[in-house]
This record gives structure tokens, sequence and C-alpha cells, in this order.
């Protein structure tokens, strides 16, 4: 919500002509002719939208946030939905979106600079330096798999950043644009 709340208020600066609009939604549905792999159906909420010009012309922006809490280890299905979230971003741009970014914050070095997962799970990295390669099958090998094996059209490198915060703690932030 702060987030939004700080995106509008930049976005808002640029209105500097009479027609100018920016607006930014949160959690807003947008649908496809086909499915979404993380709703299984033609509907996605995105988390942030936005969109900024005129009737003549705009740009339009999708942005999808994971905050991966320590306390809140849900391992190794995080990083499942970290794949399934850029997944949902590269559909938002084939269909509608001009650009798409995916933000994602943790206080857990897990995700960031593991030495090394599970063989099960080892397709779904995204750790600090790891890279994707358009079109490889990313698959959960485990006797219940959490998702169906994922393929993303882009290629992608993952960069993390430190946040230094009060009480000497740390916040890992990734943003990747898809």
């Amino acid at each position: 919500m702060q987030l939004g709340i700080i995106l509008n208020t930049i976005g808002k600066l640029f209105e500097n002509k009479q027609n100018d609009i920016f607006n930014i939604e949160l959690e807003s549905n947008f649908y496809i002719d086909s499915n979404f792999i993380k709703s299984n159906s033609d509907k996605a909420r995105i988390d942030i939208p936005m969109c900024f010009g005129n009737k003549d012309a705009y740009s339009t922006a999708a942005l999808e946030l994971k905050y991966l809490k320590k306390s809140n280890l849900r391992e190794p299905n995080n990083r499942y939905d970290v794949f399934r979230d850029i997944s949902n971003l590269e559909k938002y741009k084939e269909d509608f979106f001009d650009i798409g970014y995916l933000l994602v914050l943790t206080d857990h070095e897990h995700y960031v600079s593991k030495k090394e997962y599970s063989d099960d799970t080892k397709d779904f990295d995204f750790r600090h330096n790891s890279q994707y390669k358009s079109k490889t099958q990313l698959v959960y090998r485990t006797e219940k798999p959490y998702g169906p094996p994922l393929i993303l059209n882009g290629n992608y490198i993952f960069k993390w950043d430190n946040l230094h915060l009060i009480n000497n703690r740390e916040l890992y932030v990734l943003i990747l644009e898809c």
C-alpha cells in the first residue's frame, strides 16, 4: 500500500500538460484469451498496474511484488511462485502492458546466497547472479509437485542488492524487468 502511494505521488509529478493522466491501481484483475499458470484461468490479479499518458498516446506498466519473510518460510514453494509471477508478467506484456517489473524483498539469505538447492527443486533458482535461459523448462520434481512445469520466454539474470535497516537488519532486494 505504501509503495502504491509513493508511486502515485511520483506519477502525478509528471502530469505536466493539461491532458496528462497518471493512473495506478492496486490488486486489479486482468483477463486474457488463454490461461495463466498462476490462476489456471483467463484471469490474473496484478499487484500494481499503472498507466501514464493522454488520449493520443500512453504507456502501461505492471508490477508484481513478493515479500519472502524468513519467519514464514514456504520453501521451496516461494521460489516457484517467483517464477510463476515472471510467467504472468510475460503474458501481461504480450496482451497489453509495455513493461513489467518483479520486485522481490526478503530478510532471508536462503534466497540470495544459499550454496545449493535440492535436486528436486533446483530449477527454481534466482540466487544472486544465477541466470535463466529462454525456453528452459523448470520442473518441480517432488512426489507431489507444487505446480506444473514452467517455461519462460525471456532470458533473466538475477541481481540482488542489500538494504541496511535499523537494528543491524538486512533486507535483500531483487528488481527484475520482464
